[in-house]
């Protein structure tokens, strides 16, 4: 009994394992099949399954795609199954893999295009020529953007400082210190009349009880303080500060105006003790320094600046040296004083501002300067009539006998600058009204001649 059973038994073991290899060779077709039908990566996790082995990793630097590919290009020389005999096992088909995937690493693409089906996988990670070079315009200019953003924050932090800056200064500044740098801030206002009352009316006249020694002198001060203020990067503040100047010459007391010409001179012999590379006063610093955004306005400041300096140095006031010159005064003193009018008059009608670049800021300044044009060419034709008086009321300037030539030019220069000066005036009248600046039209135009008003 007992070597029957054990016959038996041995029989079931047998075609268990009969069965189990018979179940391992379907499973192996199965993964086979899969892996050609297209599904690389769930082809591929069966095997392993089947062969019992973990899964092999899928390489970086290749895709789905790519890798679909080779299975398929491998799958060709593999040998078919028939019978159930002469097959790989899953062990060999991933070392048939690797092989495929180093062969296509050392020549390139394969030789057979293989056929691509629709159920495989769009590629992530792979990308074409055109595409990288589209990707490295697009990331070039996302680097320019990011830049020009950086740049445009930067200037604003900048701006942002500087303005922070003023404002502290003017907490810590004397009182006349702080009207100047309120009076002098680069905005696109002009300068506030109260203000300009405030320097002209009420501290400038009040120098004269202050301490004159040559380290304190009030006069020196203030000059000093517009220069510095003259010398900065923005053309507002630069010319705000002429038009400070520019109002003082010409609405502060004789007194005042004098001392402010005797100090200006002294000063323009000197250098700039904290910038000891230039003189007070050089035409040329008023533009060296400008700004980008200040340099379309650069002709405009040259030529104020020129105009403001002269008239600072040559006249006091409303032109007084002109006004008090009497029919009996020698001749040889009124000569010398027009060609210092003929002087001035040039460089008045030499500043001018383009049409885009007018605004309240030059109005203002070319308002002041029509005034004096106004003003100088009134005295100028004034002085000029006891030579050609033919009515007998008007006699001529003593001791003229040797001045012939110099009356003939003082003369010829009327003639030849007399519709210029109309021109002019009539020209800025027109361009500023816009603006609601009020500039003289005419010689004769008595509207608006005080220096502080400007609509």
């Amino acid at each position: 009994m007992q070597p029957i059973i054990l016959f038996c038994v041995v029989l079931a073991v047998l075609g268990s394992f009969t069965e189990g290899e018979r179940l391992g060779n379907h499973l192996s077709f199965g993964t086979s099949a899969l892996a050609i039908r297209g599904g690389a990566k769930s082809g591929r996790i069966a095997e392993s399954r089947a062969a019992g082995r973990r899964k092999r990793p899928i390489d970086e630097d290749e895709d789905d795609f790519d890798e679909t590919e080779e299975e398929e290009d491998d799958d060709s020389d593999r040998p078919r199954r028939s019978g159930g005999k002469g097959k790989l096992s899953s062990a060999k088909k991933t070392t048939a893999n690797k092989k495929g995937v180093s062969r296509r690493g050392q020549s390139g693409s394969s030789s057979k295009s293989p056929k691509k089906s629709r159920s495989q996988l769009i590629p992530w990670g792979s990308s074409s020529t055109s595409k990288n070079g589209k990707k490295k315009r697009k990331r070039s200019l996302g680097l320019k953007l990011l830049k020009d953003g950086l740049e445009g924050l930067t200037k604003t932090g900048q701006a942002a400082y500087k303005d922070f800056y003023r404002k502290a200064k003017v907490l810590k500044s004397s009182a006349f210190e702080g009207i100047l740098l309120k009076a002098t801030w680069p905005s696109n206002d002009p300068i506030p009349s109260e203000l300009l009352s405030e320097i002209v009316k009420y501290s400038i006249p009040s120098f004269k009880y202050a301490r004159s020694d040559s380290d304190d002198d009030p006069y020196y001060m203030t000059l000093h303080k517009l220069w510095t203020k003259m010398c900065e990067k923005d053309w507002r503040t630069v010319t705000k500060s002429m038009y400070i100047l520019h109002c003082i010459s010409r609405d502060s007391s004789t007194e005042a105006c004098a001392n402010f010409a005797t100090a200006l001179k002294d000063m323009s012999k000197t250098r700039n003790a904290k910038k000891p590379d230039h003189k007070y006063f050089e035409l040329r610093r008023l533009t060296s320094d400008l700004d980008d955004n200040s340099l379309p306005y650069e002709a405009f400041v040259s030529s104020y600046g020129a105009f403001v300096l002269q008239r600072a140095k040559l006249f006091f006031g409303k032109f007084e040296e002109l006004k008090n010159l009497s029919e009996t005064a020698s001749e040889k003193k009124v000569l010398a004083a027009l060609k210092k009018a003929q002087t001035l008059i040039k460089a008045g009608l030499a500043v001018n501002v383009e049409k885009d670049e007018r605004n309240v800021i030059n109005g203002q300044a070319i308002r002041l300067v029509a005034l004096d044009l106004k003003d100088l060419w009134s005295l100028y034709t004034e002085k000029l009539r006891p030579w050609v008086a033919s009515d007998g009321t008007s006699g001529k300037y003593t001791e003229s006998k040797d001045n012939v030539d110099e009356v003939k030019a003082a003369l010829q220069f009327f003639a030849e600058y007399d519709g210029q000066v109309q021109e002019y005036l009539s020209t800025q009248s027109k361009a500023f009204a816009k603006l609601r600046v009020r500039i003289p039209a005419a010689i004769d135009d008595a509207s608006n001649s005080g220096s502080g008003s400007v609509v």
